[in-house]
């Protein structure tokens, strides 16, 4: 498991590394990519990536876990998607989770608790 000093666990992502990469080859035109300024704890989108990147400024305060909108970190690049490239992923990604679910034996109290919650908050 690999818990992040700003917040929450990745290991899902690092395991699907092929779904992610597959994702970003495939919509690589429309993503955003951004580059990160620490300082300021803004980012700002890098010109010519996607239409309108350019006017894109985000607020990141990584002492509060992390940027709260949706991702992706891949090849030493931060891109962030739209609501429907969101959905896209997302999707595939909850199919990826029920596959690997299905297969499993046994699941532990805590889990099934965590999971229960998830579930309720759809």
């Amino acid at each position: 498991m690999l818990e992040l000093k700003n917040g929450g666990r990745r290991d899902f992502w690092i395991s699907h590394v092929a779904l992610v990469e597959r994702f970003v080859q495939t919509h690589l035109k429309e993503l955003t990519k951004v580059q990160t300024d620490p300082q300021q704890r803004t980012i700002g989108a890098e010109t010519g990536v996607a239409a309108g990147a350019a006017a894109r400024v985000l607020m990141w305060d990584p002492t509060r876990g992390g940027m709260r909108t949706p991702h992706l970190h891949y090849g030493g690049e931060l891109y962030v998607m739209s609501e429907p490239q969101w959905a896209e992923l997302s999707k595939a990604a909850v199919s990826a989770m029920t596959e690997r679910m299905t297969k499993a034996q046994r699941v532990g109290f805590d889990t099934v608790m965590q999971l229960s919650d998830v579930v309720a908050g759809m």
